[in-house]
């Protein structure tokens, strides 16, 4: 991911496209607003696109996740959307030479986040449905023949239920200083991003339901671990989501991939609820 923000076209047709956004620099010191201006667009007008014509929302997407192919169905009917808060922390130890510094002397950055990691782990699997994950990891100066002296990694926490998230957030956060006191290294945490879980509309819901269950189909209801337009959208409008199976419940990689006959089913369930849908 280039810059931190996730969701900023829907965000913008929402009325809530965060101010800050377009300042973010990528990892070459590119800011959006420029990016976006090479690209040929206006980042300015970001900031009042709002649709207040939009009635409701619906998307169809992916599943991004195995249980739709572990059952043997073709579609899913999303009831809500994990929330998910995503941190950035740092560790500053102490480089020194790998050689000459004994273990026992050591300020080891690296190996300090190795603990924090096992930790967040530990963490995640102790309750249902939170999953925590981290994805980027950097050390400086980088050398083979130097101990770390700074790390830093990402941590993305998701789970369905704020509160269950928010507990977790907490109980990761006093792991962390623990670990670093221990280790006589410095910590510091950011938070860079934190979307609240979204409940699905039901009238959605249940529009999805019927066109479903019109095809045949059992309606397979479930969550969505991953965050999508409809919970930007659906901060002022009705939103919801109907799932297409994925092969191996692989996403975020080249091996991403469905077949046109999953695709026909989900075209034809969205349009079936497309046609009945109601808003009022």
């Amino acid at each position: 991911m280039r810059w931190r923000t996730t969701l900023t076209g829907s965000l913008a047709l929402a009325g809530a496209y965060p101010e800050d956004a377009l300042d973010q620099k990528d990892t070459s010191g590119v800011m959006m607003r420029d990016a976006l201006t090479a690209f040929g667009g206006d980042p300015d007008k970001a900031l009042g696109l709002r649709m207040d014509r939009i009635t409701a929302f619906a998307e169809a997407h992916i599943e991004q996740g195995p249980v739709l192919e572990a059952e043997g169905l073709p579609i899913g009917i999303v009831t809500a959307i994990n929330g998910a808060t995503r941190l950035e922390v740092g560790v500053d130890g102490l480089a020194g030479h790998a050689g000459a510094t004994p273990m026992n002397l050591r300020r080891d950055s690296f190996s300090a986040v190795a603990e924090m990691a096992l930790m967040i782990e530990r963490r995640a699997r102790a309750e249902p449905d939170l999953v925590a994950t981290i994805g980027r990891v950097e050390t400086w100066p980088g050398a083979a023949n130097v101990i770390p002296g700074n790390t830093r990694f990402s941590i993305d926490l998701r789970a369905p239920l704020d509160a269950a998230r928010t507990a977790a957030l907490a109980d990761i956060r006093a792991g962390i200083e623990a670990i670093a006191r221990a280790r006589n290294v410095v910590a510091t945490v950011a938070k860079t991003h934190e979307a609240p879980a979204y409940t699905c509309d039901p009238r959605i819901v249940a529009g999805i339901t019927r066109a479903v269950q019109s095809l045949g189909l059992p309606a397979r209801a479930l969550p969505s671990g991953a965050g999508h337009d409809t919970m930007a959208i659906g901060r002022f409008r009705p939103a919801g989501m109907l799932f297409v199976r994925c092969k191996g419940g692989i996403s975020h990689n080249p091996l991403e991939s469905i077949t046109e006959q999953d695709c026909a089913v989900g075209l034809a369930a969205f349009a079936r609820f497309a046609r009945a849908f109601k808003a009022n």
